[in-house]
């Protein structure tokens, strides 16, 4: 802990430990934390299971911290955000604020297969049992008297050392399919294998169309965090294996052409990454782009209705889906392109279609045209407004959007540096548009 852990973050385990004695109850670090410090590698999702009252625990803990605290009663759980400590590099994906979880030991039973759960407060032991799979069933010790010490009570730490993604009950893929997607993300994430016992169980689910039975929101969850994976085409090319894709869309077809779009567009969002112009973007929503790149736009709205995906993210989305043949057959077009035709195709698009453009249509012309957009064209601006148009005796109507769009276009075309360049060009257009 000591080695992984920034001394911050330490701090905020110090206060979990004398609040756990103030209160007389037990606290641990549970799941990926606990997974990735064995592992070595950095995690700040602070998961921490109370035995006793995880609300009351939140309170002091949010009080002692200054932080905010969210409960859910229902659930016995609570959450404290608080700034993120100083010196600690936020993750990519990170929220605005450092969370804590906070839940009381609990566990789960399903009245039917794919429901939601019923929970029930219980001991560390069964919390730990209700788990996916071994290596997220383990805890570490915050109490006063064995702080530190692993609690590994289904050998997750030896199935880390082995390199093995094991399930801890038969009945796990049929109580909750979505552990499917889970299973492969960590399979792909750290280079592990499903061993043959969980693959079987997983098939099993899948002959059984489990999935029809889920929640189609929490399929998008999962969905997307294979997408935020940073080779996220290698659960893909998995998930194919195991025939679960065909439950996203029957027509999503994955092949080697596939896998050099998701390698095109790997390298395109690390030149954005490196570019002086960084633009920040959604990557997990170009490397969606890429997964449903076969469907027709009629499909993919289709696919986004069926599994609620959110209206910012759909309209970029289809946007490309309509904008990609045009724009193909203009940004890669041999002969000369007025920089102003290159604006006007890619106007008010987003930087996650703009990188899949160049991703998809990987031509040295057009990926160059795209660069020249995004570097130069894109932050254009008049110099004169609407009052030089009234001041040479235009009259505000349709004309004056006419007007101004023609004085912006033969600026990104002839590149007028001064204002007067402008007003010249405005009133011959003027007298062109009357």
């Amino acid at each position: 802990m000591k080695k992984i852990l920034p001394k911050q973050i330490a701090g905020i385990l110090n206060a979990i430990t004398a609040i756990s004695k103030k209160m007389g109850c037990r606290s641990y670090i549970v799941g990926g934390l606990v997974r990735d410090m064995l592992l070595g590698v950095k995690n700040f999702d602070l998961d921490i299971v109370i035995e006793g009252n995880a609300i009351r625990f939140g309170k002091l803990l949010a009080k002692t911290l200054k932080g905010t605290l969210v409960v859910h009663k229902q659930f016995g759980t609570a959450t404290v955000f608080i700034d993120w400590p100083k010196g600690v590099t936020k993750p990519l994906f990170a929220g605005k604020k450092f969370k804590i979880d906070l839940a009381r030991a609990r566990r789960e039973s399903y009245e039917k297969p794919a429901a939601l759960p019923t929970v029930e407060f219980c001991s560390l032991r069964n919390d730990l049992s209700r788990r996916d799979f071994s290596i997220n069933a383990m805890a570490v010790s915050l109490n006063k008297y064995n702080i530190g010490e692993l609690m590994d009570f289904f050998n997750g730490a030896e199935d880390l050392k082995n390199k093995k993604i094991h399930v801890l009950h038969r009945q796990s893929f049929i109580d909750d399919p979505t552990r499917i997607f889970r299973a492969v993300r960590f399979e792909q994430r750290y280079g592990f294998k499903i061993d043959r016992h969980t693959e079987h169980l997983i098939k099993n689910a899948v002959k059984k169309k489990m999935f029809k039975k889920t929640q189609n929101q929490r399929i998008r969850e999962e969905v997307i965090h294979i997408l935020k994976e940073p080779f996220p085409i290698k659960a893909i090319m998995r998930l194919k294996e195991l025939h679960e894709l065909k439950f996203l869309h029957e027509n999503i077809a994955i092949n080697p052409s596939t896998e050099r779009l998701f390698k095109r567009i790997k390298e395109e969002i690390g030149l954005n990454k490196r570019s002086k112009k960084r633009k920040p973007l959604d990557e997990y929503l170009i490397y969606l782009l890429g997964l449903l790149d076969n469907l027709t736009a009629r499909e993919a709205k289709g696919f986004l209705d069926k599994f609620v995906f959110q209206k910012n993210d759909k309209k970029k989305i289809l946007n490309y889906k309509t904008v990609l043949p045009a724009a193909g057959r203009i940004l890669s077009k041999k002969t000369k392109v007025r920089p102003s035709e290159i604006y006007d195709t890619l106007k008010n698009r987003s930087c996650e279609t703009l990188i899949m453009l160049k991703a998809k249509i990987d031509n040295r012309t057009a990926s160059s045209r795209i660069s020249a957009f995004i570097n130069k064209y894109s932050g254009i601006k008049l110099k004169l407004d609407g009052h030089d148009l009234k001041k040479i005796g235009i009259k505000p109507g349709p004309r004056f959007k006419i007007l101004m769009t023609s004085v912006l276009y033969a600026k990104i075309d002839n590149g007028f540096k001064l204002k007067k360049d402008e007003m010249l060009f405005l009133k011959h257009a003027s007298k062109q548009c009357k």
